[in-house]
């Protein structure tokens, strides 16, 4: 039985103590994990902070290969000529009886966005309204006596998506949208406001 106390009583090794290199390496991995962590907030604090000052700077940045959503030479020297206050109407349909068909409405957030860069061009010269026409309103009569009448669609729907641009008592007007490609839109409602 001695025999068997002997071999139940030897001491267990005891845990190895963590070696130098593994202890750096350790402390290593703790650092990159502050430094990931500091990182992540940092580009978080980045990005709130351009969501917060952006809107207020003026104008925006085109990436586009050809520079679709910025003003043309030509559209900048007739806008910095205005001296008469020129209101553009931007008449689309966008209600539940009537709306121009889902296609389209990228289309008309880019002509939006079109439009407010022809206001901030031209200071205070120009005027932007978007408005939606109603069935039997006063909307839809001062769309029909502009010369934009409903606009009918493949799908066979039929809305308004046209512009008025007047100036004193003239007025053009761009009535089927949908028919002028992109590249060209800006050159007809440049062409409709220096007609004013």
């Amino acid at each position: 039985m001695s025999e068997n106390n002997s071999t139940e009583t030897q001491e267990k090794p005891a845990a190895a103590e963590p070696s130098a290199p593994a202890a750096k390496q350790a402390a290593g991995e703790g650092k990159n994990l502050m430094f990931g962590i500091a990182g992540v907030i940092v580009a978080f604090a980045i990005v709130i902070g351009i969501n917060l000052i952006g809107p207020s700077v003026p104008g925006r940045i085109d990436f586009t290969e050809n520079k679709r959503h910025t003003l043309s030479e030509g559209t900048k020297t007739i806008l910095d000529r205005l001296d008469t206050e020129v209101q553009i109407k931007f008449y689309v349909s966008t209600g539940s009886d009537e709306k121009i068909p889902s296609i389209f409405l990228n289309r008309v957030r880019d002509i939006g966005n079109l439009l407010r860069e022809y206001k901030r061009e031209a200071d205070d010269f120009i005027k932007v309204q978007k408005i939606n026409p109603q069935p039997d309103t006063e909307e839809e009569y001062n769309a029909q006596l502009a010369g934009i009448a409903r606009t009918q669609f493949s799908d066979r729907s039929e809305a308004y998506y046209g512009i008025a641009v007047s100036c004193l008592d003239q007025t053009q007007a761009l009535p089927a949208i949908a028919g002028i490609s992109e590249e060209q839109f800006e050159y007809h409602l440049t062409r409709a406001i220096s007609q004013v």
